[in-house]
């Protein structure tokens, strides 16, 4: 762990410290506490030394930290937290439990353990509200999240993305409220929970993160204020945010834009096989200096463009690669690409967002800055092109006649003709066609990225076919043929690798 980043172990001046009490273990409680101490000084080494020799007794400490948390005898709760998490592994959750519903433990490390249980996607938003109004102040807890999100560079999104959340169940005259206190309480540093927050469904929340942006201008503004212009559902809000976005673009004669600053170097851009549902999969992974992972997914669809996203400011090798393993196990392959290429696939599927006026959602912008290397972005940021050109394949019979063994091929196993791309539909040329030989020409860059040039020949064969053939030729076409009497294949879409 990055040594700027120990501090956000450190308690706020509102969680209390209990006197000492009676030692509960003579000989664990004296390395936790040299723990605690190693993390509050920023000693790392030290750390790691007393986490290896508390890791023989990883059966005992779950309850030993629990006590400690409940009864109020640590110095740096979340650091404790961590390693409950860390040392009770998938039985951390009834410990959790304790912790988070404990009305005599400190809000902050209440609401930091109910996070780290998770939610269920059925009645999120109630019960947030529920367990926020069990808090002796739960609107200054959510602020406290805010000061333990912003003490490095880069703010932790996922911190900032479990804010958000109760933020959006939040009734809008209260969220407002609270938005505007964090707004003002850290200046510039909210600016990126702003910018999510223009992407919240309720017009007087986005007009008032406009309000605060355009007060404070925060680094890379204007990207999210200029998304939102073109998305908006509104004409009066897309007008509002573009004047806002011109603003922002503004510079003094004699002035400087915002200093550019460093993310963690990238370790891995992935892009997935496009699946028979149209979602496709971007991974961005960075790597911290303790070998711990910043990890986004994006999970993106042919027609809706970003439909979610989700990410780990800290996660393992190991979890990682469990995490990439499952999307393999699903049938959609995984391709290592570059970054502009990851930011071309992004950026065509915002516009297509913004052609149908669909909101982003409003995590989007917490992760965003995870697809440069430096935020806010420079100008002139490599973009790549992410379909190749099917014209010098329009009269290759060869490959036509191979095309029937692309339907068993991974990147084409959950196909099938249905909906827009129904075999009816292909028989006239037109929008079925172009939409479904666009998806055929991405799905040729990427087999070219792994490697695969001869699938990659037939699969723009295909696509070239696509643009000219009258009806009774497609009706041979042997891989639309395969597809055609293809039975769509339940995949439930792709899935994000974490809930």
């Amino acid at each position: 762990m990055e040594e700027g980043q120990l501090s956000k172990w450190e308690p706020s001046e509102e969680i209390p410290i209990a006197a000492e009490r009676s030692v509960v273990n003579s000989a664990l409680e004296p390395l936790i506490e040299r723990a605690e101490r190693a993390v509050l000084a920023g000693d790392l080494a030290s750390l790691r030394a007393l986490v290896g020799q508390l890791w023989p007794d990883r059966l005992a400490l779950p309850e030993l930290l629990t006590r400690r948390l409940i009864e109020g005898r640590t110095r740096a709760p979340l650091l404790t937290l961590e390693l409950l998490g860390g040392f009770a592994g998938r039985a951390a959750a009834p410990y959790l439990r304790r912790v988070a519903e404990d009305p005599a433990v400190a809000d902050l490390v209440r609401w930091s353990a109910r996070r780290r249980l998770g939610w269920p996607a059925r009645g999120q938003a109630r019960r947030r509200l529920a367990f926020l109004a069990s808090l002796r102040d739960p609107d200054r807890t959510l602020v406290e999240a805010v000061a333990q999100a912003t003490t490095a560079w880069p703010p932790d999104s996922e911190l900032l993305d479990e804010v958000l959340a109760y933020l959006c169940a939040l009734p809008s005259p209260r969220r407002q409220g609270v938005l505007q206190r964090i707004a003002g309480h850290f200046g510039v540093q909210a600016g990126w929970l702003l910018h999510a927050a223009l992407f919240i469904d309720d017009a007087a929340t986005q007009r008032l993160a406009l309000a605060e942006i355009g007060r404070l201008r925060p680094p890379g503004a204007a990207g999210a204020v200029a998304r939102l212009a073109a998305s908006a559902r509104t004409a009066t809000m897309r007008a509002a945010a573009a004047a806002a976005a011109q603003r922002l673009r503004l510079r003094l004669v004699d002035g400087a834009g915002p200093a550019s600053a460093p993310l963690p170097p990238l370790t891995q851009a992935l892009l997935s096989a496009i699946d028979g549902a149209g979602h496709q999969l971007a991974c961005v992974v960075r790597q911290w200096p303790d070998g711990l992972c910043l990890v986004v997914h994006f999970l993106l669809h042919a027609e809706c463009g970003v439909k979610a996203v989700v990410g780990l400011s800290r996660t393992t090798a190991d979890l990682l690669a469990s995490s990439l393993a499952s999307v393999q196990e699903r049938g959609l392959p995984l391709v290592a690409v570059d970054l502009p290429a990851l930011r071309g696939v992004l950026q065509a599927a915002l516009e297509r967002c913004a052609a149908g006026r669909r909101r982003l959602p409003p995590s989007f912008e917490l992760w965003e800055p995870a697809l440069h290397d430096h935020y806010p972005p420079p100008p002139h940021e490599p973009v790549a092109s992410v379909h190749l050109d099917d014209a010098a394949y329009g009269d290759r019979p060869d490959l036509l006649r191979a095309s029937g063994r692309l339907a068993e091929h991974p990147f084409f196993q959950s196909w099938c003709l249905s909906g827009k791309a129904s075999a009816r539909a292909l028989g006239v040329a037109g929008e079925a066609r172009a939409w479904l030989r666009e998806r055929l020409r991405q799905q040729a860059w990427l087999l070219e990225r792994a490697g695969d040039l001869a699938t990659r020949d037939v699969v723009l064969a295909v696509a070239a076919q696509l643009a000219t053939a009258p009806e009774g030729e497609l009706a041979r076409q042997p891989f639309l043929r395969r597809l055609a009497v293809r039975r769509a294949v339940a995949v439930g879409g792709l899935a994000l690798p974490w809930p």
